[in-house]
């Protein structure tokens, strides 16, 4: 059942709904659905943002129910300006309200109440659910969805949509036409032995000058050594694609004996999408400390390259497979 709500002639009873929402259990000043539905707080980066689409999408797929997509609250104070990024992907869900998504007048305040009485709930009594830990929690994929709930967190681990993986990767699939210089590298990647390399640079950290933890977030050269000498071990005639925040900062600091293109043109935030495009067109790939660099290899279509992540991605312990190979970073 759809409800639409006219602010003006129904603000008495938005206002006398509040007094029912703790005995409720209902998330906030909400129309009660009584089919139930997932509505989910995106924020971050892309990266991010698919991680927290593909396990909210799961959830929805198992209990049968609707996806929500709050795709404003979590981008209001972004230290970095990041928005809403899924645009370019075919998904299935609609927009939240802004009821959904506590944007009115007294909805922080309401969302912290929601996060406090909650959080002292069982798990399946909930209406709003906030990630308790950055390692999986079984329970959330054991989870069925009986009224409207809300989910915030980041969510980095494919146990909580493996079991949805194919769905999953439809609803990732890119729409519209990549520019002229993407659509040539494709051409350029599916000819060769291709192997996506990501570096991670902040630039946004350093434009703002603020440099703390920037050195935690990137990984060293010994690590992209390493990994560069076991695919040359195991691939015939690579060919580095080498992506990152920062082109000429790799031009400048990463000498490679193979064959390698920079990929350039694609930094802003309108274009980031066509350079996980072209990431999964790669067969094999070496991961930065980044959950961009995670989706452009799960999302290749070669499901038997050789994927290397940095150990230091491991501050979650779920976020890397088992099948991918783990070096000292």
């Amino acid at each position: 059942m759809q409800h639409i709500y006219n602010c003006r002639s129904n603000k008495a009873s938005v206002i006398s709904d509040t007094s029912s929402y703790f005995a409720d259990k209902q998330v906030g000043l909400i129309a009660r659905d009584m089919e139930g539905s997932i509505v989910v707080r995106l924020k971050g980066g892309l990266g991010n943002q698919l991680f927290q689409y593909a396990t909210a999408r799961a959830m929805a797929l198992r209990s049968n129910v609707p996806l929500k997509l709050d795709v404003t609250s979590g981008f209001r104070n972004d230290p970095f300006g990041r928005s809403y990024g899924l645009n370019p992907f075919t998904l299935k869900a609609t927009p939240a309200s802004r009821f959904e998504s506590f944007v009115y007048p007294g909805g922080r305040v309401v969302r912290a109440a929601s996060r406090f009485f909650n959080s002292r709930r069982p798990l399946g009594e909930r209406s709003y659910i906030q990630e308790r830990a950055l390692c999986f929690d079984p329970e959330i994929v054991a989870f069925r969805c009986r009224k409207q709930i809300y989910i915030e967190g980041y969510w980095q681990s494919e146990q909580y949509f493996a079991d949805c993986s194919e769905q999953i990767r439809q609803d990732f699939r890119f729409m519209g036409t990549p520019s002229a210089q993407s659509a040539q590298l494709a051409h350029q990647i599916e000819a060769s032995n291709s192997v996506a390399v990501h570096f991670r640079r902040r630039r946004a950290l350093r434009l703002s000058g603020e440099t703390k933890g920037a050195d935690n977030d990137t990984v060293n050269a010994n690590y992209y050594s390493q990994a560069f000498e076991r695919i040359a071990r195991v691939v015939r005639d690579p060919t580095f694609f080498l992506f990152s925040d920062d082109p000429d900062w790799v031009r400048q600091n990463i000498p490679l004996n193979y064959s390698s293109v920079v990929v350039t043109g694609n930094e802003s935030e309108d274009r980031i999408h066509e350079d996980l495009w072209l990431m999964t067109k790669c067969d094999h790939h070496i991961l930065a400390n980044s959950t961009f660099s995670w989706w452009g290899a799960w999302l290749s279509a070669n499901g038997e390259g050789t994927v290397i992540a940095p150990d230091k991605i491991r501050f979650n312990r779920d976020i890397i497979p088992q099948r991918w190979l783990v070096l000292e970073s």
